[in-house]
């Protein structure tokens, strides 16, 4: 079986896409930069909520990127573990190197992990594929369990009620595993579960902080609402990583849905918010662009004399 299309005019056509995709999130971001710097209310709030701000907190900022690639390269090893042998430290590296490769025109990234896996590991493109469908699936199960999580505990008081039944849902298939009692997907797909909703909950955290350093605090169920919907919007084909488009859809939605959703519970017309909305989730995409560039950098490296080496 090959990736390649049959068709030349196919692949050159996707080609196009991708690349048109790319041009697309680089306007996109171009414009939420704009109406971030034409507004200078909103910009002189950020340069002094920045200026206050202590420097280790802004670092911590900064970081928690990294968090969520360890996290995303522990669902991928979970899921690819059954399937093949892959160490920890080797699908690190994969993901690590797809995610700086995923913000070049045609995002290459994912593309170079399956042909790696196939290649290295011996893991049809099928499964790979398989893998990052079921990747998505748990993503959206985990993120939408959190936020009826927080949903629920703001009204009853119950918090960390679903995360601690995901971890003993864990815990109690990794053991009827480990008696035969169930394949080795049940446990991979219940650990990759519970690592998707500290990703979400990571995600959450990074909102909630950088809002608050702009000086327009979130509640948490507010926060985790935007994190999963920043993320899915980074599901969209042809964008790099959702570049552009997790900006404005960040932007436009934390000024104009319903209250428990907003910034402000009471903008004065909706779309005042949305300059600093645009603010924050370009400072989060600065950072993830910061962090992603070294991790991308070494992973190739490490991947390069692994590749090298017998397995």
């Amino acid at each position: 079986m090959t990736a390649e299309p049959a068709n030349p005019r196919e692949s050159r056509s996707r080609r196009g896409w991708r690349i048109a995709g790319f041009a697309i999130g680089v306007l996109l971001i171009a414009a939420a930069a704009r109406a971030v710097w034409s507004r200078a209310g909103e910009l002189q709030q950020v340069r002094e909520s920045l200026g206050a701000e202590s420097p280790a907190r802004l670092l911590l900022l900064a970081v928690l990127p990294l968090a969520s690639w360890l996290l995303t390269s522990g669902v991928f090893w979970c899921l690819t573990r059954p399937r093949a042998k892959v160490g920890a430290g080797e699908m690190a590296a994969l993901v690590g190197g797809a995610w700086l490769l995923n913000y070049l025109p045609l995002s290459p990234g994912l593309l170079g992990r399956v042909a790696y896996q196939k290649a290295a590991l011996g893991v049809p493109v099928r499964t790979s594929a398989r893998i990052v469908v079921e990747s998505i699936a748990l993503g959206l199960c985990g993120g939408g369990l959190l936020l009826c999580e927080q949903i629920v505990s703001a009204r009853m008081g119950k918090p960390g009620a679903i995360g601690l039944s995901l971890l003993l849902l864990a815990l109690l298939s990794a053991g009827l595993f480990r008696k035969g009692v169930v394949g080795p997907l049940i446990p991979a797909y219940a650990c990759a579960l519970v690592l998707k909703y500290v990703d979400t909950l990571a995600w959450a955290l990074r909102y909630w902080m950088v809002f608050s350093v702009l000086g327009a605090p979130l509640t948490s169920t507010q926060a985790i609402a935007i994190a999963l919907v920043a993320q899915v919007s980074m599901l969209v084909p042809g964008l790099a990583n959702g570049l552009g488009l997790r900006e404005w859809v960040v932007g436009v939605l934390a000024a104009s849905l319903p209250t428990w959703f907003l910034i402000d519970p009471h903008p004065a017309a909706g779309a005042a918010t949305v300059p600093l909305a645009l603010a924050a989730d370009m400072a989060l995409r600065l950072s993830e662009v910061a962090m992603a560039v070294p991790v991308g950098l070494a992973s190739a490296i490490y991947l390069s004399k692994r590749r090298s080496l017998p397995r």
